[in-house]
């Protein structure tokens, strides 16, 4: 009786450990797709930004953009990392590269 419950206890020790092998996997795949994610909404950001310098700034769009760097950048804050030193890097550049066009938008605002 002893031998079997010794036997249970460690079958369920390996199958948590295997488990949580397994999660740290998954967390990693998902911290490239969420790093993916960012990118494009990145990239698609700054097009409309860039398209906004190209002509003669309207305040409407301007204060548009200006709202959508600021929910985007508030985003990236609130986003959680744990012991990714690359995600915490890659998550640091994208917040910097956001914070000084977010700042621009600010500066081109008229009074």
């Amino acid at each position: 009786m002893k031998r079997k419950v010794t036997w249970i206890f460690v079958v369920t020790i390996f199958m948590f450990t295997s488990c949580m092998s397994k999660w740290t996997v998954v967390s990693e795949e998902d911290y490239s797709k969420r790093e993916t994610h960012i990118v494009k909404i990145y990239e698609k950001l700054s097009k409309k930004y860039d398209k906004l310098l190209e002509n003669p700034i309207e305040e409407k769009e301007r204060k548009e953009l200006e709202e959508t760097f600021r929910n985007f950048y508030d985003n990236l804050n609130a986003l959680q990392v744990k012991n990714d030193s690359a995600h915490l890097q890659f998550l640091e550049k994208y917040r910097n590269h956001v914070r000084i066009k977010l700042n621009y938008l600010r500066d081109l605002k008229e009074d």
